[in-house]
């Protein structure tokens, strides 16, 4: 952009051509964006005003915004990036022209810094163009682009001499009425109609010397001859070829006394009309007729007299392209391995004769998640006790076998009581005494129908001892108005350690599919087996209980895009995967975070995306970032119009690099919006782990990114993950959380 620092995009995007049964089934969406956000001004502020897009395909009208008129472009508004719209696009033969009011400017300016989304559809595939963008006083650069291919003409032609290397049939090497049908198919992939009403035969015109109608190649021509009791009275002559071509022609006759008109149409392999040609048929067969396809989409013709009993004749069939037969053909046996890859594609419209109007209509679409519905989770079989475990909606066992314990002599009674209860998923606030003094014990979110375990800290007070093992404890639990029980045994100690495994510890799980309510209290040696010095503190809390919300938590969709990662100079693994890649990323976090259990959808889009862009520096990241983002916004900007894509339906998208080209990560922060500020996209490492208790850096990164995605910073400490955030409010001097998880 001149006068300015950094660099502004033309952003063109595809998507996959419309799905059967879409309102833009066999439609091919083109978007397209512009983006100076990270361009900056330092002399006069210079901003684009148009774009003009050499769009040759024709421009497929839909309904955009279901208001029941077709509009020529969609603008996408809603979920998705930017703050200009297209205020006008206007069309002269091939050429599309979309005007921005208020302009777009890079910083500096007092306009916006990014377009939204703006798009069209055609029939037709991508091809690279360049575009040319305008600024007030002339064009300012010509980025490339995507478009469609121009559309392929058909029109008809007038001589065999215009085809380059043409296929021949002159109907020589047959006899006198002679079915034709497949006989040329295995030399020429030509097939001519044998049915039960019509079929092409030969006509030797030397057997026959009274007859006026001479060939254009002597001796034979190929008649539409009908079958009793049929007639060719407005059945036309059928010829169909193996491969599609891009020109066939004929010499037709047989016109008698005069006044015929031949009607030589041709047809693509779905059976629609793509050309037509007419002339008049003239007594003998030498009246040459043709259609050219631009496309080489023909598959079949059909040559037709009218509603008239004088049938069809034709001699010397032209049509390319053609490859002889080869003498002999000797099969061979080849492997090859195949790697998909999803790379960006592009398309092109027709050319008209006038410039045209073309109604610009913003479409606020907003993207809907898929809430995939999860089974309850199974529940893994507890050790067994004597004790009876109470069954669904609450499940609840102990963590380790129950032991007896021995009565002590009365002279070395203690006094047994419970520090405190724990109610955790993972992490979770408790003795603020040591953690953050302003959160209270078991106040973090708890979700409903996620592995829940309760740490029930025992108390020792004695004079012998500072502790005794093996201590029972009986954890009652209300929910709905039902009691559920489970007993377990831990280590009473004289204050409470978090960082050791000697609590008596309780799983559960809060099987219930809304907010639910849910109380606990807990007796230490409920059967009183242990003497004491005071049998009446064994309840905690002394009086009443402790009552927490868990709360139901929806699906999160998640889907990976593994990459294939091969920029210039790079000779390490090309392909991401492994454990955290094929799911173990996703598990961790679905552990990590307040989500029921099998709360995470994650899947792996097929394939990987061909990158060729290095990922070592912030731009590479922020352009991968931003690829996926458009890839996202399309995919459910789009779906309802031209097919669900692999990141319909999902919050996140998480891009899988190997861990030889990229080892760390990156996150898109609506606060940081360096690649569109979205807060669905992350990206990263996809260096190994074993499991969920040994995840290693992929799945740690990715948790870390997808996280930030929710404007969760940095901490402003030294040690923050060698990337602190002054802007942020963390309450502590280092970087750990200060709690147990």
């Amino acid at each position: 952009v001149p006068g300015a620092t950094g660099q502004g995009q033309l952003i063109s995007r595809l998507w996959p051509i419309g799905e059967k049964g879409t309102k833009g089934e066999g439609l091919y969406p083109y978007l397209y964006r512009v983006d100076l956000t990270q361009a900056a001004a330092t002399t006069a502020v210079v901003c684009v005003e148009s774009i003009d897009i050499d769009f040759g395909g024709p421009v497929e009208k839909l309904d955009y915004n279901g208001d029941n008129e077709v509009e020529d472009v969609f603008v996408v508004t809603g979920g998705g990036v930017g703050s200009v719209a297209p205020a006008l696009a206007e069309q002269t033969g091939t050429s599309i022209n979309f005007y921005f009011k208020p302009a777009v400017c890079p910083s500096g300016g007092d306009q916006g810094g990014d377009s939204f989304y703006f798009g069209l559809a055609s029939k037709q595939p991508p091809q690279d163009i360049v575009a040319t963008v305008n600024s007030s006083t002339g064009p300012i650069g010509t980025p490339k682009s995507r478009a469609p291919e121009t559309a392929p003409v058909c029109q008809p032609f007038q001589s065999p001499t215009e085809i380059r290397a043409p296929g021949l049939i002159n109907f020589d090497d047959l006899g006198e009425a002679d079915t034709i049908g497949a006989h040329y198919q295995p030399t020429h992939g030509v097939t001519f109609e044998d049915s039960a009403t019509m079929r092409a035969i030969i006509y030797n015109q030397s057997l026959h010397p009274t007859e006026p109608t001479e060939p254009n190649s002597k001796p034979n021509y190929a008649i539409n001859n009908a079958v009793f009791p049929s007639t060719s009275s407005g059945v036309p002559m059928l010829i169909q070829f193996d491969s599609p071509k891009t020109h066939v022609g004929l010499y037709m006759g047989n016109g008698e006394s005069g006044g015929i008109l031949g009607v030589l149409r041709a047809f693509d392999a779905a059976g629609n009309q793509i050309c037509i040609a007419r002339g008049d048929v003239p007594e003998d067969v030498v009246q040459f007729i043709g259609v050219h396809d631009t496309g080489g989409r023909i598959a079949s013709i059909t040559l037709d007299y009218g509603d008239t009993t004088i049938t069809e004749a034709i001699d010397d069939l032209y049509f390319a392209p053609y490859t002889p037969p080869t003498a002999t053909a000797t099969p061979t046996t080849t492997v090859t391995s195949t790697v998909v890859a999803d790379t960006p594609t592009a398309t092109t419209e027709p050319a008209t004769a006038t410039p045209t109007t073309l109604p610009v209509t913003p479409t606020s679409t907003p993207v809907t998640p898929t809430n995939t519905p999860v089974a309850p989770s199974p529940t893994p079989s507890p050790t067994p006790t004597n004790t009876a475990i109470v069954a669904n909606p609450v499940i609840a066992a102990p963590y380790s076998p129950i032991k007896a314990v021995v009565a002590l002599p009365p002279v070395f009674k203690p006094d047994l009581s419970i520090h405190g209860i724990e109610i955790t998923q993972g992490i979770q606030c408790f003795d603020n005494s040591k953690g953050l003094a302003s959160c209270p014990d078991n106040s973090l979110p708890v979700a409903a129908k996620k592995n829940t375990t309760a740490r029930i800290y025992l108390k020792y007070s004695g004079f012998l001892s500072s502790s005794m093992s093996n201590v029972p404890v009986r954890l009652h639990i209300f929910a709905n108005g039902v009691e559920y029980i489970a007993n377990a045994s831990g280590k009473a100690t004289t204050s409470i350690n978090q960082g050791n495994s000697d609590s008596a510890n309780i799983y559960f799980n809060v099987n219930f599919s809304n907010d639910v309510n849910v109380t606990f209290y807990a007796e230490v040696d409920p059967n009183n087996t242990v003497s004491e010095t005071n049998e009446s503190n064994n309840r905690y809390p002394a009086s009443g209980t402790i009552s927490m919300t868990f709360r139901k938590r929806t699906t999160l969709d998640i889907v990976g895009q593994r990459l294939r990662y091969h920029p210039s100079g790079y000779t390490g693994d090309q392909y991401a995967g492994g454990w955290a890649v094929n799911g173990g990323g996703a598990d961790f976090m679905e552990q990590m975070l307040p989500i029921r259990n099998n709360g995470i959808d994650y899947s792996v889009k097929s394939g990987y995306l061909n990158w060729t862009t290095s990922l070592g520096s912030g731009d590479g990241q922020h352009d991968l970032i931003q690829y996926l983002n458009s890839r996202w916004i399309m995919e459910n900007a789009l779906s309802w119009l031209f097919g669900a894509g692999a990141f319909t339906g999902a919050e996140h998208v998480y891009g899988w690099a190997p861990n030889d080209g990229y080892s760390g990560g990156h996150a898109d922060m609506p606060v940081y919006p360096h690649a569109g500020g979205l807060g669905v996209v992350g990206i990263g490492t996809d260096r190994p782990g074993a499991s969920t208790d040994n995840p290693g850096g992929g799945a740690l990164i990715m948790a870390h990114e997808l996280i930030h995605d929710y404007d969760v910073k940095h901490t402003n400490t030294a040690d923050a993950c060698g990337s602190n955030d002054s802007s942020s409010s963390f309450p502590y001097g280092s970087s750990s959380i200060q709690e147990f998880g």
